[in-house]
C-alpha cells in the first residue's frame, strides 16, 4: 500500500511543480501581475518578507501592495488574515532566499499541504473500506479536479484549511477504533484551535467533527480486556490541545492588540471604507473601530442567493467548476448505509460550510478562481466521490466513461487557473468592467500568451505556447489517470502472488 500511496502522491506532485506559480527572486512584490495578483496571496507573501527579512508581523513598508485588504491596529499595518500561513512560509523563503529563489520557497508549503491532504484523504478511503482505486482517485478529485488545486499553487490559506479539516475527520475515525487514546484527542483538538492561525470561520465548520469525536472518546466504553484511560486524563489531552495553540494566540494578541483575543480581519480598513466611516491613514486611531458593524455581513434572507452562488452559478458554482463532484450524492447514498455517523459528519461539515458563505455579504469571495471559500470541506466531498467510484461507478461501463470524462474536464478546468491567475472578478463587478467572470477568463489568458507557471516560463517559452503547454500537461495527466487503476491493480496482485 505504501507504494501505491507513493505513486499517487508523487503523481499529483509532478503536476503541482510543473504548475507551480512564480519566478526567480526573493522580494519580488509587484501590484497585480502574477505570481501575486490578489490582495490574500500578496498579503500574505508581504507578511513573509517582513518576518523573514526584518523579524516583524508588521508590514508597514509593504501596506500599499496589501490593498485593498489591509488591516492597522496599535500604529502598525497588517494583512487582514490569520499570521499562520505568512509564518510557516517565512521559514521557507528565509532558506530560498540563499539561492535567490525566496518567493518560490514560501509558496512550497502551500503544495505540501495539499499533498498531505491527498495522503489523508487516501487514509481517510481505507479506514472506511475502500480499496487503493477508489482511494487515489478521490485524493486526485481533491488535488486537481477541484479549485484547490489553482490555489495550491501558489501561497493560499486554502490547502492549510482543507488539511486541518481531512486530518481532524481522519482522527475521528481512528478515534472510534480507539476511544480510550489520549493522544487522538491532543492531536484533534490541536488541528481544530489551528484554524486560529487559519481561517477564522473554519472553527464553525469543523465543529461536528469535533464534537462527534468527543463524544466517542468520553462516552464510548472501550472493549473488556483493556485498560481504560480515566475521563480526568482525558479531559487534560484535550486541554494541551487547546493550550498548544491557544497559548501562542493569546501571546501574539496581546504584543500586537494589547488583548489577548483579537482577530486581524476586525481591523481591515476596507470595512470602515464601506461602512462609510471617514478615515485618514496618517492619522489612525484605535478607536476607528468602534464605528465599524459585522452584524450586517451575514444574512439569513440572502441564505437561497449565496447557495446559488456557491453551488451553479456560471461565476462561482463549484459544479461548473468542478463537475466531477456531482457524484458525491452517489457517494453519499452508499456512505450512509454502510457508515451513517461519518457520513452524516461529512454532510453537516458541507453543509454549514455553505450556509456559511451562502450568508455572507460577498459569496463570491471577492476576485478569486472558483468557489474559494468551499476549499475547507472539498476533502471530504472527495472522499463521497471515492465512495461512488467504488461501490457504482466502476462496474458500469457508461458511467465510468461520464465520470472520466468529466474527471478530465474538471482537471482541465483547474488547470486553467493554474497556469495563469486566480483573479477572477465576480459577474457583479466583470459585468462593469467588461471582463468574463469565470475560467473562460483564464482560457483567454492562456490563449493571449500569459501564464504564471515557473517551468513554462523559465524553461518552455521558446518550445511552446501557454495553450500548447496546457493542452500538453492535460493530455499527460488524462494518460496517468486513465492509466492508474490498472497500474494500481497491477501492483496490488504482484504483491498477492
Amino acid at each position: 500500500m505504501n507504494k501505491i500511496l507513493a505513486l499517487v502522491i508523487g503523481f499529483i506532485a509532478l503536476v503541482y511543480l510543473f504548475t507551480l506559480k512564480g519566478s526567480l527572486g526573493n522580494n519580488t512584490m509587484t501590484m497585480n501581475t502574477p505570481p501575486f495578483e490578489t490582495s490574500m496571496e500578496r498579503g500574505r507573501f508581504a507578511q513573509v518578507v517582513a518576518l523573514a527579512e526584518r523579524g516583524t508581523f508588521s508590514v508597514d513598508i509593504f501596506r500599499d501592495y496589501l490593498r485593498p485588504d489591509i488591516a492597522w491596529y496599535n500604529g502598525h499595518f497588517y494583512p487582514a488574515f490569520p499570521p499562520g500561513v505568512s509564518f510557516i512560509a517565512a521559514g521557507a523563503y528565509f532558506i530560498g532566499r540563499y539561492v535567490n529563489m525566496g518567493q518560490l520557497f514560501a509558496t512550497l508549503p502551500t503544495l505540501v499541504a495539499s499533498l498531505l491532504t491527498a495522503a489523508v484523504i487516501i487514509q481517510i478511503c481505507l479506514e472506511l473500506g475502500l480499496g487503493a482505486v477508489a482511494a487515489g482517485l478521490a485524493a486526485i478529485v481533491f488535488c486537481l479536479a477541484t479549485p484547490a488545486f489553482p490555489y495550491s499553487v501558489t501561497l493560499s490559506a486554502h490547502p492549510f484549511s482543507a488539511l486541518l479539516t481531512a486530518a481532524m475527520f481522519l482522527t475521528y475515525l481512528v478515534i472510534r477504533k480507539h476511544p480510550d487514546n489520549p493522544w487522538l484527542l491532543l492531536a484533534l483538538w490541536f488541528s481544530f484551535a489551528a484554524n486560529l492561525f487559519v481561517d477564522y470561520p473554519n472553527l464553525a465548520i469543523t465543529a461536528p467533527i469535533v464534537a462527534v469525536a468527543t463524544l466517542h472518546a468520553f462516552f464510548l466504553t472501550p472493549p473488556k480486556g483493556k485498560s481504560q484511560t480515566s475521563v480526568l486524563t482525558k479531559l487534560l489531552f484535550s486541554l494541551a490541545g487547546l493550550a498548544i495553540v491557544l497559548i501562542p494566540f493569546f501571546i501574539f494578541n496581546e504584543l500586537h492588540f494589547g488583548k489577548p483575543i483579537a482577530f486581524t480581519n476586525t481591523y481591515n480598513l476596507k470595512r470602515l471604507t464601506t461602512q462609510g466611516v471617514q478615515f485618514s491613514e496618517s492619522a489612525l486611531s484605535n478607536s476607528l473601530f468602534n464605528q465599524k458593524s459585522y452584524a450586517g455581513r451575514f444574512s439569513i434572507s440572502t441564505i437561497p442567493f449565496g447557495i446559488a452562488v456557491l453551488l451553479v452559478s456560471e461565476d462561482r458554482g463549484l459544479f461548473i467548476y468542478a463537475p466531477v463532484l456531482i457524484f458525491l450524492f452517489v457517494g453519499y447514498f452508499f456512505l450512509k448505509k454502510t457508515h451513517n455517523v461519518p457520513a452524516f459528519i461529512i454532510e453537516l461539515v458541507f453543509i454549514l460550510d455553505i450556509l456559511i458563505y451562502a450568508s455572507f455579504d460577498d459569496p463570491w469571495g471577492g476576485w478569486g478562481f472558483g468557489p474559494r471559500y468551499l476549499i475547507v470541506s472539498l476533502p471530504l466531498i472527495a472522499v463521497l466521490v471515492g465512495v461512488a467510484y467504488e461501490k457504482l461507478i466502476q462496474n458500469k461501463a457508461i458511467l465510468k466513461f461520464i465520470f472520466f470524462v468529466l474527471l478530465i474536464a474538471s482537471i482541465g478546468i483547474n488547470l486553467s487557473g493554474a497556469l495563469t491567475t486566480n483573479a477572477v472578478p465576480p459577474g457583479v463587478e466583470a459585468i462593469g468592467l467588461n471582463m468574463k467572470d469565470n475560467f473562460l477568463l483564464n482560457i483567454d489568458y492562456l490563449n493571449a500568451g500569459s501564464s504564471s507557471s515557473f517551468v513554462y516560463n523559465q524553461f518552455l517559452t521558446n518550445v511552446l505556447n501557454p495553450t500548447q503547454y496546457a493542452l500538453t500537461l492535460l493530455s499527460i495527466i488524462s494518460v496517468g489517470i486513465l492509466a492508474l487503476p490498472w497500474l494500481i491493480n497491477k501492483q496490488l496482485h504482484s504483491k498477492q502472488s
